[in-house]
């Protein structure tokens, strides 16, 4: 049984350098690097980037492609509903005599409601698909740039094999 209180860890040699893995009280193991422990989960993921309460889940090594495909795909259909809900505001305003009268019969039909939310909500997912591929890029997790700290020395190197291992 080792004492919780000492720092327990070992070094290891992964491609030409010494990575630092730590060991996990919890759930006894020596981590993988850039792995941490959920605490929502209660259990260490590999690569750990979030617990996304949105899912449910811990977004990581085995599930970030998921994740990351299924922001974009989310971004491009809100921004696909916005555009058409943009044309179909616009040719029912053409229809109309004034901008008044259009805008009463689209507040009517919601149209411009939906507009507005699905133009706020691609908006909002965009940004966070962008965000995701800045991290990608710079070999960072969710994690590792709110502490704004590199949790280990360990490193894929560049952007693209960054993206080739994801993909």
């Amino acid at each position: 049984q080792l004492n919780e209180n000492f720092v327990v860890g070992k070094q290891v040699l992964v491609e030409d350098k010494y990575v630092f893995l730590k060991y996990c009280h919890t759930c006894q193991i020596f981590r993988p690097p850039k792995a941490s422990h959920c605490h929502h989960c209660d259990n260490c993921v590999e690569e750990f980037d979030h617990h996304c309460h949105w899912l449910s889940n811990c977004i990581g090594r085995r599930n970030y492609k998921s994740f990351f495909l299924f922001v974009f795909y989310l971004s491009i259909a809100a921004i696909y509903n916005s555009i058409f809900m943009a044309i179909f505001i616009y040719r029912h305003k053409a229809s109309q005599s004034t901008f008044i009268e259009a805008a009463k019969n689209l507040l009517i039909s919601t149209g411009a409601y939906f507009f507005l939310f699905s133009l706020a909500v691609g908006l909002i997912l965009a940004f966070l698909f962008f965000y995701h591929l800045m991290l990608l890029g710079n070999d960072l997790t969710t994690a590792e740039h709110v502490k704004k700290v590199k949790s280990s020395t360990f490193s894929w190197k560049t952007c693209k094999s960054n993206l080739v291992r994801i993909f």
